[in-house]
């Protein structure tokens, strides 16, 4: 399955500072490819624990839930090539001071922890990713139903009173995420 940016050099435009990966750099394209998958797949997880779909395909083009989607792996993305660029140079992973312990690496991967955090917790925001492109894996509703209607019995005869088969609640009957 494809990932969210169409290329590596998308995906890591978050560090400039690496500059074009080849295959006598720190990282080797190769190298770089490897993180780039890595963090497609983590976005890819997390879309899935909410039920959206994890298929780029399945967003519109320059849909908000697809350029999300994008952001998350490219922060991700550049924030691992840096982390994997660091273990050469002094600072190479970028500092706003020297000796803070406060590494661009580090604030590029803390936010897109906090954007993958923000999709688990927010329902508004679950819900924009789920409607903009994820209509082929909907996940089971978070409301409950006032009138189960899913797998009820083919022969119930909707008719409320004594005479025919009563439902648990009479209408009006309210809809998954309709408004009480």
């Amino acid at each position: 399955m494809a990932n969210f940016n169409a290329s590596l050099l998308i995906a890591s435009t978050h560090a400039p500072q690496i500059g074009t990966l080849g295959e006598n750099t720190t990282p080797t394209t190769t190298q770089g490819t490897a993180i780039w998958n890595l963090a497609a797949g983590v976005v890819k997880m997390c879309l899935r624990s909410v039920g959206a779909s994890d298929d780029p395909t399945d967003y519109t083009a320059s849909s908000a839930g697809l350029l999300w989607c994008q952001e998350v792996e490219a922060l991700l993305t550049s924030g691992r090539l840096l982390e994997a660029k660091g273990s050469i140079g002094v600072r190479a992973q970028g500092s706003r001071a020297a000796g803070s312990g406060d590494t661009t690496a580090k604030r590029l991967i803390d936010a897109a922890n906090k954007m993958l955090a923000d999709l688990k917790k927010d329902r508004n925001l679950k819900a924009v990713i789920i409607e903009d492109g994820a209509a082929n894996n909907l996940p089971a509703s978070d409301f409950a139903s006032s009138d189960w209607t899913d797998g009820k019995n083919p022969d119930f005869v909707e008719v409320f009173g004594p005479t025919g088969d009563q439902p648990y609640v009479p209408p009006p009957v309210l809809y998954d995420r309709e408004l009480l």
